[in-house]
Formats: C-alpha cells, sequence, structure tokens
C-alpha cells in the first residue's frame, strides 16, 4: 500500500502547529491492489462505521481511528498503477496506521506533483494551492524528474475527472 496525501507530505516537512490539528483528523490517502483493500477492511474488524464508493475503483471508509480514501489499482495504465509500481520497488520509508497496517510512504518529489495535478480543479482549491506553495518552497532540496511521466498521466486523469465534476478555474 502506498500512502500520499498529506499524512505523508508530514512525513516530509517540518510541521507548524496549524499541521498538527489537520493531521489529526487527515484522510489516510491510500493506492493499493484488490487484496491489499481486502486486508485492509479485514482489519478495521467491526470498527466501520461508514463506507461508500466514491468512484468506480475509489472507497471511502470512515473508522473511530481514522478516515481513509483508498484508490485500488484496476488497471496498469493508470498513474495510480505507475505509482504503485514505481514505490514498491523501491521504497524503505514506512508507516504504520492505528490497525497495524504497513503503507509505503510517498516520496515528497512525487507529492509535490501530484499536487501540482490537483491545482486545475476547483474541489479544495484553497487547501492545494497553499500546500502546493509551501511544497514549491522547498521543492530544491528533492528531485522531481524521475516522476515527470507519472505526473503528467496524473495530470491527464485529473483533467478528465474535473470534467465530470466540476468546472476548470478559469485563472
Amino acid at each position: 500500500m502506498i500512502l500520499y496525501g498529506f499524512r505523508a507530505l508530514a512525513n516530509h516537512i517540518d510541521l507548524l502547529p496549524s499541521d498538527i490539528e489537520r493531521l489529526q483528523t487527515s484522510d489516510w490517502d491510500i493506492i493499493c491492489t484488490f487484496e491489499e483493500f481486502q486486508n485492509l477492511v479485514k482489519s478495521f474488524g467491526n470498527d466501520i462505521l461508514y463506507a461508500k464508493p466514491s468512484f468506480p475503483t475509489k472507497y471511502y471508509i470512515k473508522t473511530s481511528k481514522g478516515n481513509y480514501d483508498i484508490s485500488i489499482i484496476n488497471d496498469n495504465t493508470s498513474s495510480n498503477y505507475m505509482i504503485y509500481e514505481t514505490l514498491t520497488s523501491k521504497c524503505s520509508n514506512i508507516i504504520t496506521d492505528k490497525y497495524n497496517n504497513e503503507m509505503i510512504v510517498a516520496p515528497f518529489g512525487l507529492l509535490f506533483l501530484m499536487k501540482k495535478s490537483h491545482l486545475f480543479i476547483r474541489k479544495n482549491f484553497k487547501k492545494h494551492i497553499e500546500d502546493y506553495y509551501r511544497m514549491r518552497d522547498v521543492m530544491h532540496k528533492h528531485s522531481v524528474y524521475k516522476y515527470i511521466e507519472i505526473y503528467e498521466k496524473r495530470l491527464a486523469e485529473t483533467l478528465e475527472r474535473a470534467k465530470k465534476q466540476t468546472a476548470h478555474i478559469n485563472l
């Protein structure tokens, strides 16, 4: 399983006081295989308070110990597949949730490009742009070049999804 989003970012940055509060309420954003998804759900036991599909291959699960926004890899052409294949073969930065599920933390450079791909949609724009500028300010310490192909795929998927969800931002 791959952890991305703010929880992953918190492993790479110096946290501000406002980040501590945000981290406590932040979702566990996960990319995983279907088998890993099944094991994750089993680990929750009877602690699932709410669960719903949010896309054909996404699920949102609320537990008493946290909320999980889960993307299940469904084909080998998606950016999620590219991320999963890239990180599971090389990464050693592991984090464990309160259910003892281990997840690979996405590297900063990849998180930066994932955030950049979200700047073209209205939903949560203020949060995305603030995170993006904060990440951009420390980007010089990290490499993004090895993730450019993933970024291009992710951006195309985000724009396609945005057509269905919301209007583009007119900059």
